[in-house]
């Protein structure tokens, strides 16, 4: 994990991830990016450098005064909180320029703090941060405006186990950064089912290829994945939920082998999303 992007509002919630990516990056010897970004109308146009270029039907100086001063607050933003960090202010759409800044910056993970994920509503996609893990290749760390980097003493990581071989490397930095224990977490449904020899056997491969030094493993029966995760955090109400494939397109607000974004965003957990 060596280049960490923080989309900001400069609000206490992007405080709160920016603070946790600064943690990371000293542990790991990492880069961090915070991205502003300066919503514009449909229609305008940009040279190549990025910058808004007048288009004869809207006035585009409201934009880039918007972006100097954008540009300025972060700055003092960033000074003011003592972070070493890349300032990016760009024109666009939100998730569009966001997932551009992953690819091009070529980032490791996204932390997000909590009411920005949750503010941007789009009505075709949902929040920005659903949007996000959708079309992300990088993780994506959803943080709670509650969560310290100090209070992450235990992570939960729900997972199938159906593979002897898997590789996280943002569950190894985060358990290093903060020595929690990590709670590995099967759900077995009627539908998905695996023997209980055969999961721990896969989750001690998991463990040790993922260098985690201090683990439990646990297998919860339930109906569906989602009711189990949930019934599962619920009596071991930890602080941290990482997951993989949390979402995927379509209509349906639950599906069989994955957590709704209903439980994303309503939950009262922090939680790390692999997409595929």
């Amino acid at each position: 994990m060596k280049r960490i992007l923080v989309p900001s509002n400069c609000d206490k919630e992007s405080e709160i991830a920016l603070k946790l990516a600064a943690d990371l990056a000293r542990a790991n010897h990492a880069k961090i990016y915070v991205i502003r970004v300066i919503k514009t109308h449909g229609g305008a146009y940009f040279d190549r450098n990025g910058e808004i270029v007048e288009d004869h039907a809207t006035d585009v100086q409201k934009y880039k005064t918007q972006k100097a001063d954008e540009t300025f607050n972060l700055q003092k933003w960033l000074e003011k909180l003592g972070v070493d960090a890349v300032q990016v202010v760009q024109y666009g759409g939100i998730a569009d320029t966001i997932l551009n800044a992953i690819e091009e910056l070529k980032i490791d993970l996204v932390i997000l703090g909590n009411r920005f994920s949750e503010d941007d509503e789009n009505r075709f996609f949902g929040t920005l941060t659903d949007y996000l893990i959708k079309k992300s290749k990088a993780p994506i760390l959803s943080v709670k405006s509650n969560i310290l980097h100090a209070e992450v003493n235990d992570i939960v990581f729900a997972n199938e186990f159906n593979k002897p071989r898997q590789y996280f490397d943002a569950l190894q930095d985060l358990q290093q950064l903060t020595n929690s224990t990590v709670h590995l977490l099967r759900i077995n449904t009627p539908k998905n089912k695996l023997g209980d020899e055969e999961i721990y056997k896969n989750m001690d491969t998991f463990a040790s290829e993922n260098r985690l030094e201090k683990y439990t493993k646990s297998i919860h029966q339930a109906s569906n994945p989602e009711s189990g995760i949930i019934e599962w955090v619920a009596l071991n109400p930890y602080p941290l939920l990482a997951v993989k494939n949390i979402t995927r397109s379509g209509p349906s607000p639950l599906f069989r082998p994955k957590l709704s974004k209903r439980f994303f965003v309503r939950s009262n957990i922090s939680t790390l999303i692999y997409n595929d």
